[in-house]
């Protein structure tokens, strides 16, 4: 009996511990990829958003690796940027009424739409079956 209560605690301060760390975790993922500054503010915040839509404290190990690679392709115009910062972070709900979000930000339809644009464009480079296609180029 006492070893499995000394177990179970062992195995609790295990999982309590991993989990104080995975800022530290996280920080290191993104370390590895070598992104500059601006890059790692774009990922960081696609990380934020993609905890958001799937209520996980913790993402995959692809996940991250999606962030980083979308974050080096988007090819986001400075007049868009704090919006599209924005729209990374929480793009589930700003999903919803997508216009009416850009437009809390004084991003007109026009420009909105050119957004998404440059954010589809970033995101199919960095599916799966392009990263394959440039592996076997």
């Amino acid at each position: 009996m006492r070893f499995k209560i000394a177990l179970a605690t062992t195995a609790a301060a295990c999982l309590l511990s991993a989990c104080g760390d995975s800022a530290t975790m996280e920080s290191e993922r993104l370390d590895n990829m070598n992104l500059t500054p601006e890059q790692r503010e774009v990922a960081q915040s696609f990380i934020i958003g993609m905890k958001k839509d799937t209520g996980m404290p913790m993402l995959r190990g692809r996940d991250y690796g999606f962030a980083g690679c979308y974050a080096k392709r988007v090819q986001m115009p400075v007049n868009l940027k704090r919006a599209h910062i924005a729209y990374l972070s929480d793009y589930a709900q700003a999903d919803e009424d997508y216009y009416a979000f850009f437009a809390r930000m004084n991003v007109g339809e026009e420009a909105a739409w050119d957004l998404f644009q440059r954010y589809e464009a970033a995101e199919q480079q960095c599916s799966a079956g392009a990263m394959v296609k440039q592996m076997l180029d």
